[in-house]
Parts: structure tokens; C-alpha cells; sequence
């Protein structure tokens, strides 16, 4: 119940939606106060997404609706013949810092209530894929992490001292740099 309440609030956030976001964070703390376990782990989950925990599962609702559109500006254009073109370019230009805030203030509230072993084996490799990968120029990649495992990691480390497992590592570019399908590049439509 609780990750489908985590579900939500991902939900609402994308929505524009405080007030309600306020009502589920309410729901939150009666749950709370029912005595949540946070450490328990998830036995099955009706959406696609199988988290084994609430913060794995908080991480990935927020990429899934926002991504890295703090970094990664997408954009497409009708383009005849073609049906479109698509252009990603380093900017902030999708950034929205309202939703930032309110993805901020959940993440907080779930970091401030769980405790410190339940997320020491958690890798963040584990939540990067492809769609984060940018070919800059030939052979070289980078990872541009979704917000959600950068303020995730942020909030451990203000909290804990330490970050999750390969978060500042390479590893992760050299072994998948292959599947990279996104371009940077500085070229106008």
C-alpha cells in the first residue's frame, strides 16, 4: 500500500497537483503512525516497476515521470519527409523547479525515515539505463543521471555520510556506452 501511496504522490507532483500532494502526505503520516515498517520488503506490485523496497521504488516513479529533464533538454520537430527529428541538448530548459521542489520534499521525508542498512548494498547502476547515456562526439559518453538518484544519493550522503555504490564510477559508461542512442549535438533543426 505504501508504494502504491509513493506512486501517487510521484503522480501528483507531475500534475501540478500541491493540494492533493499535501492530502497523500497526510495518508503518509496516518500510515506512519500504523506503524510502517520501511525496511519491508515489496512482494509484488501490480505495475511494471517491481521495487524491492520503497526508496528503489520512490527512485524510479520520479525517473519515469521526470527523468533528467534538469540536465537534458529534449526536443522534436516535424521534419517531411521524416515524421519528426529528434534533438537533446545540454540545458535546463526543461527544468521545473516547482515539481523539483515537491520530488525534493517526498524524497527528504522517505530518506529522513528509513535507516542506514537498508540502503548500504543499494548500486546505482541499478538505476541507469540507456535513455541516460549522451554521445558528446565520437567514443565519448556520458551519464547524465535522473534527479531522482541525484537528490536519492544527495540525502543518503546528508544523512548517512556515504552515497550509494557506484555512483561517482565509470564502469557503468564503458560497459553500456554501446546501446547509447541519444546525440548531443550543437547543430540547429
Amino acid at each position: 500500500i505504501f508504494i502504491d501511496l509513493l506512486e501517487m504522490l510521484s503522480n501528483l507532483i507531475d500534475l501540478d497537483e500541491a493540494e492533493s500532494l499535501n492530502e497523500g502526505l497526510e495518508v503518509w503520516q496516518i500510515i506512519e503512525s500504523h506503524g510502517l515498517d520501511y525496511s519491508k520488503k515489496t512482494i509484488s506490485i501490480s505495475s511494471l516497476i517491481k521495487p524491492e523496497n520503497c526508496l528503489e521504488a520512490y527512485i524510479r516513479f520520479v525517473s519515469a515521470r521526470y527523468g533528467n529533464n534538469h540536465k537534458i533538454h529534449h526536443e522534436t520537430k516535424y521534419d517531411p519527409p521524416n515524421p519528426y527529428v529528434s534533438k537533446y541538448i545540454f540545458s535546463e530548459e526543461s527544468k521545473d523547479e516547482g515539481k523539483e521542489k515537491m520530488y525534493e520534499l517526498v524524497m527528504e521525508k522517505l530518506i529522513g525515515s528509513i535507516t542506514e542498512g537498508f540502503f548500504i548494498e543499494m548500486d546505482a547502476n541499478k538505476y541507469r539505463h540507456s535513455g541516460h547515456l549522451f554521445e558528446i562526439a565520437p567514443e565519448q559518453y556520458m551519464v547524465v543521471d535522473s534527479f531522482s538518484l541525484e537528490i536519492a544519493n544527495k540525502h543518503l550522503n546528508k544523512k548517512f555520510g556515504y552515497t550509494l555504490k557506484n555512483m561517482d564510477g565509470d564502469s557503468y559508461v564503458n560497459t553500456y556506452k554501446i546501446v547509447a542512442r541519444k546525440t548531443y549535438s550543437k547543430q540547429k533543426y
